[in-house]
């Protein structure tokens, strides 16, 4: 049984784990300060880019479906070129783990346990993480199976007690922000984006015997993607100019549904059991630079590349926004243009190069005829 193997059902529980991850914590909020309102069309807009790269990405696990991105790349362009490309993934992942691994301490640090200083509380959500990045791709693969419905379940029921709260007419009026600012904004948090880009690593390790990924699958995302619209029009409906202030979507869309109770927020449960949702996104992203790291090094030190991967990035969030006390918004200025230039240029990257991997395998077939 191979550890670094997963099903195309695990991987699309993945994909829907990270999604709810990147898009409903701090997005929404940093989207409504920029743009008000209309921060779903944002979404929506992000959301269509994302479904043309993510059939790309589909595209290249149907023309070379047991090639690693690494083997595919080493074959046609080689090894040297393979190790860059690994190289690039590398400082993605981990600059998009931190969004995650922020979301945790926002809710946990400043909400539940805001006397526990973050540097020792986070030296345990980084063994956790770590130690499911280190089980492998399969331990990661069955955790989305065990927890994927307790975490949609969790985040469904919490826009629903938010709808029943919310004032719709607070939306009105849309399409007030110009197209020219709501492709700004996308670009700024492109970062938040490109969920898809975990199938680049997962290429070659999803198990294709049964079944592949499918053009089909993209229907999942769209559909997510309009719920997560919903939840972002109920998010604003219930605090409009005050939705900037807010540190997560799903620790305060649900906090005006049950006041009425004398018995505190029991919805915080809710919003508990939906953190589960940062934590496999995040071991899930930890791998992937595991994964990177250890194919730089040769495919022999996958548990020392897990440990380096892990020590990265609380060293990195500790630079960046701990000491240095760079802000979210700063953030996203600079990570924003790097990341959506290696998310829209690496998959066309990767089909060019499964396309010659391709001809170079006919071209061999009918030489040995």
């Amino acid at each position: 049984m191979n550890r670094f193997s997963i099903t195309r059902r695990q991987a699309l529980f993945l994909f829907i784990i990270c999604t709810i991850s990147s898009k409903l914590q701090t997005l929404p909020c940093m989207f409504s300060e920029d743009v008000g309102n209309n921060l779903w069309l944002v979404l929506l807009f992000g959301a269509a880019i994302d479904i043309i790269f993510f059939s790309l990405t589909i595209l290249i696990n149907h023309l070379c479906p047991n090639l690693t991105i690494y083997d595919l790349i080493s074959q046609t362009l080689g090894k040297v070129v393979a190790k860059l490309v690994c190289f690039v993934l590398i400082l993605y992942f981990l600059f998009t783990a931190l969004m995650p691994y922020e979301a945790v301490r926002n809710v946990f640090a400043n909400n539940l346990f805001d006397t526990l200083p973050w540097q020792t509380f986070s030296i345990f959500l980084i063994f956790a993480v770590g130690y499911l990045a280190f089980s492998g791709l399969k331990t990661i693969g069955r955790s989305s199976e065990l927890y994927l419905v307790i975490i949609v379940a969790s985040v469904g029921i919490l826009v629903v007690l938010g709808a029943f709260s919310a004032d719709f007419g607070n939306i009105l009026p849309v399409f007030n922000t110009n197209f020219a600012e709501i492709s700004k904004t996308y670009v700024n948090h492109s970062i938040w984006f490109g969920d898809y880009m975990i199938f680049l690593c997962l290429l070659g390790r999803i198990d294709t015997s049964k079944r592949a990924l499918k053009q089909i699958d993209v229907l999942i995302y769209a559909w997510l993607m309009i719920f997560y619209a919903f939840g972002y029009i109920v998010f604003y409906c219930l605090y409009t100019v005050l939705a900037s202030s807010q540190t997560s979507l799903i620790s305060s869309i649900s906090a005006f549904s049950l006041l009425n109770l004398s018995v505190g927020r029991p919805d915080w449960f809710l919003v508990l059991l939906s953190q589960i949702a940062s934590v496999l996104s995040l071991s899930t992203y930890l791998y992937c630079v595991s994964d990177s790291l250890n194919n730089i090094f040769g495919k022999k030190h996958y548990a020392i590349c897990s440990i380096i991967s892990v020590v990265i990035l609380y060293l990195l969030d500790f630079l960046l926004f701990s000491h240095s006390g760079v802000s979210y918004m700063g953030y996203m200025h600079i990570s924003g243009v790097i990341s959506l230039c290696i998310q829209l240029i690496l998959p066309v990257f990767c089909v060019f190069c499964a396309v010659l991997a391709t001809l170079k395998n006919k071209k061999h077939t009918k030489e040995r005829k």
